[in-house]
């Protein structure tokens, strides 16, 4: 790639925009509730607990119904995830961090649709679609 005025200009708008993204609600909630997350003890125990049911879950995952002791395992790793998202600063954290993908997302596809609306955007979160998906199939892929 050839650096030229227009490639550095475009560098210092790029800086401009992390900047603003970083000053912004979104990213400073993100970084409380992360701060706040790391801080927690109980938060700590909570997932170490999680994912010790979970790694629990997983050996007996491959052999399902037929393992012994599959539907409390299942059963015990489902508790332990709805404890762990039920933690408010974990609940906190999630929220912001989804505040802050959604931000991320609607950048990119803002950024995709200047160029030419039929750019596909992977955002993560399928019900951020604007309409793009559609016009690729001519509706007909999803049952329209």
């Amino acid at each position: 790639m050839i650096y030229n005025e227009k490639m550095l200009a475009l560098d210092d708008q790029i800086d401009c925009l992390l900047t603003a993204i970083e000053e912004s609600a979104s990213c400073q909630d993100y970084r409380l509730a992360q701060a706040s997350l790391q801080k927690d003890a109980q938060g700590s125990r909570l997932k170490q607990h999680f994912q010790q049911k979970k790694d629990a879950y997983e050996a007996v995952l491959a052999y399902g119904e037929y393992a012994p002791g599959f539907s409390k395992t299942r059963q015990e790793v489902l508790s332990a995830k709805r404890e762990l998202d039920l933690h408010p600063p974990v609940a906190q954290f999630r929220q912001a961090e989804t505040q802050l993908q959604s931000l991320l997302d609607e950048i990119g596809q803002t950024l995709a649709q200047h160029i030419d609306e039929k750019i596909k955007v992977d955002a993560g979160n399928p019900f951020f679609t604007e309409g793009s998906h559609q016009e690729s199939c001519g509706g007909k892929c999803h049952g329209s």
